[in-house]
């Protein structure tokens, strides 16, 4: 018996012993579980809070300006609608529309906060002949000049490489969160984070139909999925998703909850950039503003929620067409539309834009190069959180017309190569406005969207003899010479220390003797130029590149008369910019300014224009380059420039055909493309083989003007032989071109021809040179 009761007080110890236990590691998991449901609070408060207000700054190419005698057509005036997003209806009252007859296009514009101003809705008539703008109207008034909503064409929004267009309640149609609850989330309204019901629903609806057809997981668990966790599917993480999703539910409305995940779902790739939130898929794939949709779009993009690879539009369209047919059905079903509103937009086509054509397409070149303008003025946290709206200088159609004839040549050029090499033909096209500096276009490589490496800003190629144009007007700053001047062509040896010498060649392997000036740098013979550099000295030549614009100080070596000089595509286009713009220095930019969130003005960048040649010396050398494209190295290019159109360049070779260049200018703009390889092996072309027919191509297909150069004072034309450089007359001599010498120059004469004729060329001789250049 006392064994006994030894026994039962043993036991009921032992049993007390395993309740304390139990209790305390009850105890402990609950503290655990409180420290991790705190820890979970604390990350969904902060981060949420904190992330969900950061607003991405916004970037707007320039906006196109609409008057009379614009050069735009009827059909390239609907092509400029379709390009900003807006679509074609029978009777346009809403922004965004537009209706065409004939020659007559009536539209609603956007309303647009522009820099100066905030621009209504209006609606507008524009008649339009062949080629140009006829009328403007609105209602009964004649407009003299309208300004289109431009187009955006990205955002700065690095966070884990994603991009997005943040939309307000307001800018949601409401037909977008109705879908978005009947498809993914019926309960939304009255859940709380979790609903368990339909976890077990959608399992059975998946079951049956033997595919996913309906998600368990509320729109607050997705949106948890995609602010805080990653894609892994298991037991803890699904879990730890319930319980942040009921803690959002705990801290923030439902109306915000929902906005968040508006702004955040993830919709689609576009090669590097992640494409998040309704208000930039909108973009991405319709071309338009979210608020502008229509039914049917509205549900091809509830569709892509499901799956934004497997559903994507314009791989797998008719995999989508049945997913927004279906989800109209739903719709329909729970009376957020009409039968026979969802009968209609059944009939209708995915209406998706082509990739790359659409209004918010992406420029990663031109806009890299906007963001390191904007790092020197502005801290990272205001260009990816403060909503800033930048407003650059892109010109889209430039833009889209650099990228086609960069493409084509390329593709030209490698299908005539006998040898194919594995690595494909790169090329950049830099665009520019002379007078204002403006970067118009910028094309970083053959895939024009790809964010990679950048060309354009970064590629440090030899630049061969686009140097020439720079020593000449080296040449003519000293005073000591003309474009009539005359310059041997001949063997140069130059000593080199250690007793080496250098002992340049033309590409032909020929000499040409005397030659003036301006037939030396038309064909760009490189003894003749050796030479010339030579005598106006190197610190002279290495001074100019300096006053162009040039960042980087040359060395001083003989070789840099030739181009053994590496520039990246950008600062050739600086450096030509002071030939195009008439003798000034004017800093490339691609920025016109910036607005805050609410629209108020933070910066504006200035033009800054500096004097850095003489009006004299710069007129010579831009007379000569005329010549390039009419006898030279760059006459090739007439075959695809309008008649009549004026314009002056210069080829660039680096040394074992390494890199071609061409770099050249009209009255308005100036384009610098290189070709090469970016693993530096030969291409086998010339600038004149290569580059020169991107350049010709691009700008034989934009709208651009004659170069018209007013002659200074100081200076008179006469008429030379191109060939020997005598003075002469029409009449007395052969190939004659008018070039400008200072006044006074007295010329060699042909023997057997007349004295010169100084002051009888006039308007004349000016009606004679431009029958020559037609």
């Amino acid at each position: 018996m006392p064994k006994l009761t030894k026994f039962r007080s043993t036991l009921k110890k032992f049993r007390r012993q395993i309740l304390v236990g139990s209790a305390l590691v009850a105890g402990v998991a609950l503290i655990a579980l409180l420290a991790w449901i705190l820890y979970l609070d604390r990350i969904v408060t902060a981060q949420f809070e904190g992330r969900r207000w950061t607003l991405p700054a916004q970037v707007y190419a320039q906006p196109t300006e609409l008057y009379v005698g614009q050069t735009f057509g009827a059909d390239a005036f609907e092509q400029e609608l379709r390009r900003l997003g807006y679509h074609r209806v029978d009777a346009p009252k809403e922004p965004g529309s537009y209706r065409r007859r004939g020659s007559r296009i009536d539209f609603v514009s956007r309303r647009f906060q522009f820099p100066d101003a905030i621009q209504e809705s209006q609606a507008l008539s524009v008649t339009a002949g062949a080629n140009a703008i006829e009328s403007i109207a609105s209602g009964a008034e004649d407009v003299p000049i309208f300004r289109m909503d431009p187009l955006l064409i990205g955002s700065i929004f690095p966070i884990h490489g994603e991009d997005r267009a943040v939309v307000t309640p307001e800018e949601v149609p409401p037909l977008l969160p109705a879908a978005l609850k009947v498809v993914e989330d019926r309960k939304f309204d009255t859940h709380h984070g979790v609903n368990f019901s339909a976890i077990v629903r959608a399992a059975w609806v998946n079951v049956r139909a033997g595919q996913i057809e309906q998600g368990g997981s509320t729109l607050t668990q997705q949106l948890v999925k995609s602010y805080f966790l990653d894609n892994r599917r298991t037991l803890g993480r699904k879990i730890e998703e319930a319980m942040m999703a009921m803690l959002l539910e705990v801290h923030f409305e439902k109306a915000d909850l929902l906005n968040a995940y508006i702004n955040e779902i993830y919709l689609g790739q576009d090669g590097r950039r992640a494409i998040h939130g309704f208000g930039l898929a909108s973009q991405f794939y319709f071309g338009k503003p979210l608020a502008e949709l229509q039914l049917q779009e509205v549900a091809v993009l509830v569709a892509i929620v499901r799956g934004p690879s497997y559903y994507d539009p314009r791989r797998h369209p008719d995999r989508v067409k049945a997913r927004r047919d279906l989800i109209l059905k739903l719709m329909t079903e729970h009376k957020v539309i009409d039968a026979k509103a969802a009968e209609r937009a059944m009939k209708q086509p995915l209406g998706v834009v082509r990739a790359g054509t659409q209004a918010g397409s992406y420029y990663p070149a031109f806009l890299d190069l906007v963001r390191r303008t904007l790092r020197r003025d502005y801290r990272e946290e205001d260009l990816t959180e403060a909503g800033l709206r930048i407003f650059s200088t892109l010109d889209p159609l430039v833009q889209a017309r650099a990228e086609k004839s960069l493409t084509q040549e390329l593709d030209r050029l490698e299908k005539a190569k006998k040898k194919k090499k594995p690595e494909p033909l790169e090329g950049v096209v830099v665009v520019t406005a002379p007078q204002n500096g403006e970067v118009v276009a910028m094309v970083g490589g053959r895939q024009a969207t790809f964010e990679g490496f950048n060309r354009a800003l970064d590629a440090k190629r030899s630049i061969g003899s686009l140097v020439k144009p720079v020593i000449y007007l080296a040449a003519m700053e000293t005073g000591n010479f003309t474009a009539a001047s005359i310059v041997e062509d001949g063997p140069v040896e130059v000593k080199l220390s250690k007793g080496k010498t250098w002992q340049p060649q033309n590409y032909s392997e020929e000499f040409y003797g005397p030659v003036p000036l301006v037939r030396a740098l038309a064909q760009s013979m490189n003894l003749a130029t050796v030479r010339l550099g030579m005598d106006v000295g190197l610190p002279k030549v290495i001074q100019e590149f300096k006053v162009l614009g040039l960042q980087e100080e040359p060395p001083q070596l003989p070789s840099v008369l030739l181009g053994s000089l590496d520039v990246s595509p950008l600062e050739v286009a600086q450096l030509y910019n002071a030939f195009a713009s008439g003798g000034f220095n004017t800093p490339l930019r691609a920025v016109r300014s910036v607005l805050d969130a609410e629209g108020k003005p933070l910066k504006s960048f200035a033009l800054e224009v500096t004097p850095v040649a003489t009006p004299q010396a710069m007129y010579q050398v831009n007379q000569m380059l005329v010549q390039v494209m009419e006898r030279g190295t760059g006459a090739a290019a007439r075959v695809n420039l309008p008649s009549g159109l004026v314009v002056a360049g210069k080829s660039g070779t680096s040394s074992d055909y390494r890199d071609s260049w061409f770099a050249g200018f009209s009255g308005s703009h100036l384009a610098v493309v290189w070709i090469g390889y970016d693993d530096n092996t030969p291409t086998g072309l010339t600038g004149s083989s290569g580059s020169l027919a991107v350049w010709s191509r691009l700008m034989g297909s934009i709208s651009t003007t004659p170069l018209s150069m007013p002659m200074p004072e100081g200076l008179q034309e006469t008429y030379i032989e191109y060939l020997t450089g005598y003075g002469a007359k029409p009449g007395c001599g052969e190939e004659l071109v008018v070039i400008a010498v200072p006044q006074g120059t007295q010329l060699p004469m042909k023997p057997g021809c007349e004295a010169n004729v100084f002051g009888e060329i006039g308007e004349r001789a000016k009606e004679w040179w431009q029958g020559i250049i037609r």
